[in-house]
């Protein structure tokens, strides 16, 4: 017989339920971890064109970073947890690259990531502006640092902008490629250089015109210089060759474009022939003017035409030690109402040229000074005489001087002469003058420019600074860049604004001359 404590049994019983209790609770996962939960994923992907050298930092997140140095895979060392996230951005770019990021960030993760894309490029910048002026069913082609296979085709009015982007620190050059028609179309702020910004400041501006007249040889050939407006609204202006004699023309063209010819040079054995420059209109209501050929010595003349086409002949040059030859530039008329120029040869210095001055009233022609052409003087002057504000002649001679590069020199009334600036052709001044100045509307310079010299010996636009203290020559360009204008021959222009205009013979987008403007 077993014999069976009760109440020790249950006691015993109730304690071993209890413990299996605790035990099936802890099972139920009361105390214990899940592998799973303390697992982490590496972040990571591929870089691309990383220029050679150079290095991008990458940030994950707050803390995770890396610098990568080439092309190819990366991961993160440091590591996201179990549904963590990850936000890759770039913490530090590099020089002259822009890099981005695509995939770069993601919630809940619970695998490696691997497909993050990091692509580099070479940071550019868009080339743009704006046109104005362009005449309705017209349009203009605009090419960029001379590209044309990426044009813009403008239709009309309004911003534009290249297709192709320019690199960091590269240039740009933005050029007409075809005008419009019956239009003119210049560039402002079309050219700089070291871009780090995009730039959409170019202006594009077109002007209208008209072709009012062809010269065909008989009534007139080859006019070089430009025209005047007479008292009777109609222009007047010269031809070198054509007309009746074949020595060329005095003419005027309405402004509705119907010509007619004023005179033709060459009618007698003594008269002028082949006038060069143009006209002016003197206080009398006559026209003068100067002729390159002819005359009683051949060497050209000074002549007078009323306005009923009657010409006389004022002075016949003699080329001779007293007397200037073959004048090249036409006159002005000074405050006193006597008429002034100069020849580009003749002279008693071995045909140095000279200035002369011609009086109204017919009766003489003197020579003012003889140009020496030495070291300390200057030679060939080409262009007209300017009147300055304090009553004195100012001019360029295109030889002579110090350097033998030309000069800027001024004459008084009485023939004093001074060489107010010899050039010398460096980097950093011009050579050879060939246009006339201009004296600012204020009266503080004297505007000019030169066919050479400059930094890329292509010519330059210069002023010049005369007072009773000091002399100072300022280059204010260099012609020569690509795509730019070169060898300008012609004197400045400036309008109410301030702004300068001029043409050079060469250069440009087809090298066949630039209208261009500059500021003073």
């Amino acid at each position: 017989m077993i014999y069976i404590n009760s109440k020790k049994f249950i006691t015993k019983s109730k304690s071993i339920m209890a413990f299996g209790l605790i035990a099936l609770l802890t099972g139920c996962g009361g105390g214990s971890s899940n592998s799973s939960n303390n697992q982490t994923y590496s972040i990571g992907g591929s870089l691309t064109g990383l220029i050679s050298g150079q290095a991008v930092m990458l940030k994950n997140n707050t803390s995770g970073v890396i610098i990568l140095r080439n092309d190819g895979a990366f991961t993160f060392s440091t590591q996201v947890p179990f549904d963590g996230s990850y936000n890759v951005t770039v913490a530090t770019q590099p020089n002259n690259e822009i890099c981005t990021v695509t995939n770069g960030s993601g919630a809940g993760v619970t695998a490696d990531i691997n497909n993050i894309v990091v692509k580099c490029s070479e940071d550019s910048y868009t080339i743009g502006g704006t046109v104005s002026g362009l005449t309705s069913g017209q349009q203009v082609t605009l090419i960029n640092n001379g590209d044309i296979k990426d044009p813009v085709i403008q239709k009309a009015d309004g911003s534009f902008t290249f297709t192709t982007p320019v690199a960091f620190d590269s240039s740009y050059n933005v050029t007409i490629s075809t005008q419009p028609t019956n239009e003119v179309c210049t560039v402002t702020n079309g050219f700089g250089i070291n871009v780090t910004t995009n730039i959409s400041n170019v202006t594009v501006t077109c002007y209208s015109y008209n072709l009012l007249y062809s010269f065909a040889g008989d009534d007139g050939a080859n006019p070089y210089a430009s025209l005047i407006q007479g008292s009777d609204g109609n222009f007047y202006g010269t031809t070198v060759n054509g007309g009746a004699n074949v020595s060329g023309t005095a003419f005027y063209i309405t402004p509705t474009g119907t010509e007619k010819i004023f005179y033709s040079f060459g009618d007698s054995a003594d008269d002028g022939a082949n006038p060069k420059a143009g006209l002016i209109q003197g206080s009398d209501g006559n026209f003068y003017g100067t002729t390159v050929n002819g005359g009683e010595n051949s060497r050209g003349t000074v002549f007078k035409i009323t306005p009923t086409s009657t010409e006389t002949v004022l002075h016949s040059f003699a080329g001779a030690d007293d007397d200037g030859a073959n004048p090249q530039a036409g006159l002005i008329q000074g405050h006193d109402g006597n008429f002034y120029g100069t020849t580009e040869i003749g002279g008693v210095n071995t045909n140095n040229g000279t200035v002369f001055k011609t009086t109204e009233s017919e009766i003489e022609t003197t020579v003012l000074y003889s140009f020496a052409g030495a070291d300390d003087d200057g030679a060939y002057p080409y262009v007209s005489l300017i009147q300055g504000h304090d009553g004195n002649f100012y001019g360029t001679t295109a030889n002579g001087g110090a350097n033998n590069k030309g000069t800027v020199f001024k004459i008084t009334e009485s023939g004093i002469e001074t060489v107010l600036h010899s050039f010398a052709g460096a980097y950093d001044d011009g050579a050879n003058p060939q246009g006339a100045l201009i004296q600012d509307s204020n009266g503080g310079f004297f505007y000019g420019t030169t066919a050479g010299g400059g930094a890329y010996n292509k010519g330059t636009v210069f002023k010049i600074m005369v007072s009773d203290a000091s002399i100072t020559e300022i280059i204010l360009y260099s012609f020569g860049r690509s795509g730019d204008g070169a060898y300008p021959h012609a004197g400045l222009i400036q309008e109410s604004s301030g702004t300068f205009y001029g043409t050079t013979v060469n250069g440009g987008t087809h090298n066949n001359g630039t209208v261009f403007k500059i500021t003073q």
